[in-house]
């Protein structure tokens, strides 16, 4: 039993894995001079640094406009700059004006309406 702040803990520790001071001093003593001899070996960089690039805003704004630029030409696309942003975000999907067109062919004005009269036509075209 543990206990915590006057709260009770149920704990299971093998005293197997019980380990002395010295034993503590021992394995820190040898991490110490690992770390000692991978410095020597790879430098005193962690390995994880950020690259040289994208460490400022400056090259961050680079690297991705030379990203952007990139997918644009092996897409076949314009230059993200030449489209006109109105234009981009008033242009109706594809989607949209497909149903547009069918709502209006069946006469219908809510979804529900559109798949029962496509559900009626379906029949008559079976019976026909």
């Amino acid at each position: 039993m543990i206990s915590i702040d006057g709260m009770k803990l149920r704990a299971n520790a093998s005293r197997g894995a019980n380990r002395t001071y010295e034993k503590l001093v021992a394995d820190i003593l040898k991490a110490e001079e690992t770390n000692r001899w991978e410095d020597g070996l790879f430098g005193a960089d962690r390995g994880d640094e950020v690259p040289e690039q994208p460490r400022t805003e400056a090259g961050r704004r680079a690297a991705l406009a030379a990203a952007k630029e990139r997918l644009a030409k092996k897409a076949g696309r314009r230059k993200e700059s030449e489209v006109d942003p109105i234009e981009a975000v008033h242009q109706p999907a594809p989607r949209r004006i497909h149903l547009r067109k069918v709502f209006t062919e069946l006469g219908v004005t809510s979804r529900t309406q559109l798949s029962s009269a496509l559900f009626d036509r379906a029949n008559q075209t079976r019976t026909a």
